[in-house]
């Protein structure tokens, strides 16, 4: 046989693929399909009751657990243990953070409450001292001749000079008359005998000032304030002593709506600390 006898034709070759390939696609079409498992829909109620059955044990869990709760609620609210075991409960929960042991950390009730607390003064005490601190200064008043226009009042702690404006300073002025100098020299062997703290207050009426030099009245009441300080640490008063302090109108004496108040209200006082355990 030749080698052409022998060649199969090539249209056969063709034709046997081609009925191959028919045979392939008819085998894939009859083959069932399985879908991937994340596409894969509930396909009816079967499935979704199957699904929260899966679940439901998380239900009686948490029921479960709420009872526990309850039940340690009712245990607790039964309980009453007694006061000195509350106590060294505590007192065992200090020794295992490693604080020493004490016999007892209940204080002592005492059978009688004492008049007053260490450290602590009678009430009469201050008011004993008040009178007798008025008093010795209304003596020494008396001894300078009642010094006109100088007036004495107390409180708890405190006594004050309270003089009037007119006598130290001229009418919206912070400079000292000649006249209130000296007055301020008549003063110094009561304020020396004092042996408080000194707060020199400023005061003024509400009639406004507007100048150069004090825009309002808490700059004059402030700078007369400090020019009596200046005074007295001139005169030999210890300055360690005195403080300087302006209110201008917010802290009157009588009504500003006559002129005999305003004119009261228009002062400089001088504040002396007799209690001296407040300094």
């Amino acid at each position: 046989m030749t080698r052409s006898a022998r060649r199969r034709p090539v249209h056969q070759d063709s034709h046997q693929r081609n009925v191959d390939a028919d045979v392939l696609e008819a085998e894939l079409a009859a083959a069932p399909h399985y879908p991937p498992p994340w596409t894969v829909a509930p396909q009816g109620p079967g499935d979704d009751a199957r699904r929260e059955d899966e679940h439901a044990w998380i239900l009686t869990y948490l029921d479960m657990l709420t009872l526990v709760l309850v039940l340690f609620v009712v245990l607790l609210a039964y309980t009453r243990p007694e006061e000195d075991q509350a106590w060294r409960w505590v007192d065992g929960f200090g020794i295992e953070l490693g604080y020493p042991h004490r016999q007892s950390i209940v204080p002592p009730i005492l059978e009688e409450a004492p008049a007053t607390y260490p450290g602590e003064v009678p009430m009469a005490e201050p008011l004993a001292r008040e009178e007798a601190a008025v008093s010795a200064l209304e003596e020494a008043l008396g001894r300078e001749g009642g010094l006109d226009g100088v007036e004495v009042f107390s409180t708890i702690g405190q006594v004050e000079l309270r003089i009037r404006e007119g006598i130290l300073f001229p009418s919206g002025s912070a400079v000292l008359r000649a006249d209130g100098r000296e007055l301020l020299e008549r003063l110094m062997p009561i304020l020396s005998a004092a042996h408080g703290q000194i707060t020199v207050e400023g005061h003024t009426d509400n009639v406004p000032i507007d100048t150069p030099v004090f825009p309002s009245n808490w700059e004059l009441s402030a700078a007369r304030a400090s020019g009596v300080v200046r005074q007295l640490i001139a005169q030999g008063l210890e300055p360690e002593r005195l403080q300087a302090v302006g209110f201008a109108d917010t802290r009157p004496v009588a009504g500003n709506d006559t002129a005999e108040g305003r004119a009261e209200n228009r002062r400089v006082s001088l504040v002396i600390q007799t209690d001296q355990t407040s300094r």
